[in-house]
């Protein structure tokens, strides 16, 4: 008996068109392309899940990096700005003004006019046609360098016009990824523990990360207790500072602390501030003041008159006196 052969090589199949054949094959090609995608991510995935993937960098490295980049941010030659003050209670006289602890009422609070040169940190301060200057301030400087300052110098009276000259950049570096070696030793990183915090949120709403920092030595000189980044910029956007002064044996003191809110104006990084202080005596908490400062009306001009930074030559002694 014989069977009838068909094209495909069955028996009793009927002829098949040399289209058709090379449709299904086709077909089975991009069948097997598919499932070799499939089996590179799948692979892809496995890697990752085996921890292939770079590793995190450390809570250290993290706000290393953070200030690094902050840092490498430009900053105002001059810049023109108004200060509320709450919780000072603010008078004018006639030498300037005088501002003392306790509740401000409406006319203290009245915004100050401000004017900053950066390059000796000097700040000038405006209200009722009156003005006093300020050398080398870090308080009411509203910009990146006066934050800078208290990173690098903590309340120990020190200004920004101190700050050491950056390092020269290495032409082989990416500006996105310093080396931590060369920012711990620049950012007195070395100077804290640095802990994880966890997820946070920045002053503006962005997703921000927590760190925590706890000063080896010094806490006047290193007092920064927490900082947040912008998990998105990889920018701080709050910085938190603590300081305990004691006197008398430790049975009276006080508790500062300084609390700073980063945003970028006009490109460039400036701050609003809040300071609280709590006085204790034998541990007892007696009284707390909250200090708020909020900035605004930003204006970065290319230069300020030098006379409006001229400060009074101090008072002569009078005749006959040491």
């Amino acid at each position: 008996m014989r069977f009838r052969t068909s094209s495909s090589g069955l028996p009793g199949s009927p002829p098949t068109d040399p289209s058709e054949t090379d449709d299904a094959l086709a077909r089975i090609q991009r069948m097997v392309k598919r499932s070799l995608s499939a089996a590179a991510v799948g692979i892809a995935l496995l890697f990752a899940m085996l921890g292939t993937t770079p590793a995190p960098p450390s809570a250290e490295e993290f706000y290393a990096r953070a200030v690094t980049q902050m840092r490498s941010h430009p900053e105002p030659s001059f810049a023109t700005y108004d200060a509320s003050i709450g919780g000072l209670n603010c008078t004018v006289e006639k030498a300037g003004f005088t501002c003392t602890l306790g509740k401000s009422t409406a006319e203290s609070e009245a915004p100050f006019s401000i004017d900053l040169r950066q390059g000796d940190g000097r700040v000038a301060l405006h209200r009722d046609g009156r003005s006093v200057v300020f050398g080398d301030s870090t308080f009411l400087n509203a910009t990146w360098p006066g934050v800078d300052a208290l990173i690098r110098h903590g309340f120990t009276g020190m200004g920004n016009a101190s700050r050491p000259a950056p390092p020269p950049a290495r032409p082989d570096a990416a500006p996105s990824s310093p080396p931590v070696i060369a920012v711990v030793s620049t950012l007195s990183v070395a100077n804290y523990n640095v802990y994880d915090g966890g997820a946070a949120t920045c002053p503006n709403g962005d997703g921000g990360h927590a760190l925590r920092l706890a000063a080896r030595r010094d806490p006047l000189r290193f007092p920064l207790t927490g900082a947040t980044v912008n998990v998105r910029s990889g920018d701080l956007c709050a910085l938190r500072f603590n300081a305990n002064v004691n006197a008398a044996g430790g049975l009276v003191g006080a508790t500062s602390g300084a609390q700073i809110e980063l945003k970028i104006v006009g490109g460039y990084d400036v701050t609003n501030e809040r300071f609280d202080i709590d006085l204790r005596a034998v541990g007892i908490a007696v009284k707390h003041f909250s200090i708020n400062v909020a900035y605004s009306d930003f204006i970065f001009p290319k230069a300020i008159a030098p006379q409006v930074f001229v400060m009074p030559a101090p008072a002569s002694e009078p005749h006959g006196k040491p």
